[in-house]
C-alpha cells in the first residue's frame, strides 16, 4: 500500500481535524466546493459542509493533485484551475523575498539546478534585525490551494516528501527553523510558533465557494499545539488532503496589531 503523504485519520491532524475544518469567519465548517465525492452520499455532496466524523469514515479518498489520475488532474485543471508549483519554483520566490528581507541572498539555502542545499548552522540575521522580527512579519499566500508557498510538507509536482525538515522552503518553515534555533525551553518553543503561524496567511477560493480566510487565530493555533502535544498517537491508515492551485506573489510586513503592517509585495 502507497503511504500517504498526510495521515488525516492519525494523530496529530485526527486529534484537531474538527479545528482545522472550521472556517474562522463564519464559525461552520467549510464546504467541499466540489462534487467530486458526491457518490459518497450527502454529506460529501458540493455544497455540504465537510464533517470530520465524516471524513474520518472515508479518510482514503481525499488525495493530492499528484496521486490523481491524469484524466481527473486535466479535468480539474479545466474546471477549477488547479495547478501545482514545483518545490523548487517555490524556493527561488521564497529566497528572491527573503533577500530582500535579509539584504542578502541564500539565508536558508543555495539554489542549485532546479534543487537546493539548505544552509549550515543556524541562520544568521541583519545586525538591525533579529530573528523574532523575522518570525513576526507577514507572509501571506494568495490562491494558496495546500500553501506549497507556506508549508512545504512534500513537492507537489512529484510527491516527494521533503525530509529532513532542514530541507523544507515554505516562509512558515523558515520561520519555525529560527524558532527551533533560538529558543531553549518548550514553553518559549511554542509560545513564538503560535506566533509564527499567527503572522502567516492564506487565501483560497475554489468551485462555488465563498473567499476563506485559512489563517488561525492565535487562541486557536496554541490550542490546536497543545492538543496535539499532549494527545496520545494513533495510527490508523488514511490518505492526504487535495492538491493545491497555485501563488505568485508574497505580501510582507511587520507583525504588530497597535498599527497597521508595512506592506512590501514581491
Amino acid at each position: 500500500m502507497e503511504e500517504p503523504l498526510i495521515d488525516i485519520a492519525a494523530s496529530p491532524v485526527a486529534d484537531v481535524l474538527d479545528v482545522l475544518l472550521q472556517d474562522k469567519t463564519t464559525k461552520k465548517n467549510i464546504i467541499w466546493a466540489t462534487d467530486a465525492y458526491a457518490e459518497y452520499g450527502e454529506a460529501f455532496a458540493d455544497t455540504a459542509p465537510m464533517d470530520a466524523a465524516a471524513l474520518l469514515r472515508r479518510p482514503g479518498i481525499i488525495r493530492p493533485r499528484i496521486r490523481k489520475t491524469q484524466e481527473e488532474q486535466a479535468r480539474r485543471t479545466r474546471t477549477k484551475a488547479e495547478v501545482y508549483t514545483p518545490a523548487w519554483l517555490c524556493n527561488r520566490m521564497n529566497n528572491d523575498c527573503d533577500a530582500d528581507w535579509f539584504g542578502r541572498p541564500g539565508a536558508f539555502n543555495a539554489e542549485n539546478a532546479g534543487a537546493w542545499t539548505p544552509a549550515e548552522g543556524t541562520i544568521q540575521f541583519p545586525p538591525k534585525k533579529d530573528w523574532r522580527r523575522y518570525v513576526d512579519s507577514r507572509r501571506l499566500e494568495i490562491a494558496c490551494g495546500e500553501a506549497p508557498y507556506l508549508a512545504s510538507h512534500y513537492d507537489a509536482s512529484t510527491g516527494e516528501p521533503l525530509f529532513p525538515t532542514v530541507r523544507r522552503i515554505g516562509q512558515l518553515d523558515r520561520k519555525l527553523r529560527a524558532v527551533s534555533e533560538n529558543t531553549s525551553s518548550h514553553d518559549d518553543w511554542v509560545k513564538w510558533a503560535v506566533r509564527a503561524v499567527d503572522a502567516t496567511y492564506g487565501y483560497d477560493y475554489q468551485g462555488r465557494q465563498r473567499p476563506h480566510h485559512t489563517n488561525q487565530s492565535a487562541a486557536d493555533v496554541h490550542r490546536l499545539l497543545r492538543r496535539a502535544l499532549a494527545a496520545p498517537p494513533r495510527r490508523t491508515p488514511a490518505a492526504p488532503r487535495g492538491e493545491q492551485n497555485r501563488v505568485e506573489r508574497l505580501a510582507d510586513g511587520r507583525h504588530d496589531r497597535r498599527r497597521p503592517p508595512r506592506q512590501a509585495v514581491c
